[in-house]
């Protein structure tokens, strides 16, 4: 297994902006240095270590993972993501495949015997890769070198990694996105609500009803998956979209606060602080010099 993952790392580190690759919803990651724990958020994808370790927190879960090794989430939730050890000399080397819910969905109707629990299982997840998961990684990534070949070997690549996903160690974190009338399915409605519906205030009993739960039940499920409470789900989405609007829209802290649905911007500054780790025009000061020395 680790002869095949150093193949991997060394055909990545061959190519020039590796970070930049033209396969759809394929993102390579070289880092060359450790990082600080900073705010993220995962949309439902799945990351594999090749190189270095990487640490992530997702509400009380904590995860720390290396060569080998890789973390699924399927579902919208917020992170701390922190890459512990990399180096110039050996960076941190990761690849990630965006999951697409139409794939998984009919890669599932395509198993005759399968049996999909109504659980809700946790949003996210970690695992060692199996040799056949790592077989598909290692040739999505050779056609890297073959640019030509990805419009008709793409597709079945990306379907075979799923599918080996699927029914390997963590399928349990990805069954949920199949049936549509699943607990996962009904707790990522609620949060695509919460999303679209940021700055009102939230009724958790309307939104169980949305769910079609009991609210002990919702609240619970809510929690499981996400590793927050539904009133943390929607400060997080709020203070996300406040630091996007100052960061690109270049709105002040007190607007940005106001827009998202803030009454107090003594309170805004608090949150944002203990979520971002500085006062808002620090932080964003901040991230535009450091998009200033990447650029």
């Amino acid at each position: 297994m680790m002869t095949k993952i150093h193949e991997i790392s060394a055909l990545i580190s061959s190519i020039p902006n590796s970070n930049l690759v033209d396969i759809p919803r394929l993102q390579v990651y070289s880092i060359s240095q450790p990082t600080q724990l900073v705010s993220l958020v995962y949309t439902p994808v799945v990351t594999l270590v090749l190189q270095g370790r990487k640490r992530t927190v997702i509400g009380n879960s904590s995860f720390e993972y290396g060569p080998g090794q890789y973390i699924i989430v399927s579902a919208e939730v917020t992170a701390l993501g922190q890459v512990c050890h990399a180096s110039k000399e050996q960076p941190f080397l990761a690849l990630s495949l965006s999951l697409d819910d139409g794939i998984v969905s009919s890669l599932a109707s395509e198993i005759i015997e399968w049996n999909i629990s109504s659980e809700a299982a946790d949003g996210f997840g970690t695992g060692m890769t199996t040799e056949l998961e790592l077989d598909c990684w290692k040739r999505i990534v050779d056609l890297l070198s073959r640019p030509e070949e990805l419009p008709i070997l793409q597709p079945q690549l990306e379907r075979e990694l799923i599918f080996r996903l699927l029914v390997g160690p963590q399928g349990k974190v990805l069954r949920g996105m199949i049936n549509t009338d699943s607990a996962l399915a009904r707790i990522r409605k609620v949060m695509a609500w919460i999303r679209a519906n940021y700055t009102i205030s939230l009724s958790i009993d309307s939104m169980a009803e949305m769910a079609e739960m009991s609210l002990s039940v919702f609240y619970r499920k809510f929690k499981t998956v996400t590793a927050l409470s539904p009133l943390q789900y929607q400060k997080q989405v709020r203070l996300y979209e406040a630091r996007r609007k100052m960061l690109i829209e270049h709105e002040s802290a007190a607007r940005a606060a106001f827009s998202v649905g803030y009454e107090s911007t003594s309170q805004f500054s608090r949150e944002y602080t203990r979520l971002f780790g500085a006062p808002p025009a620090r932080e964003i000061k901040k991230m535009r010099e450091k998009i200033a020395v990447e650029s």
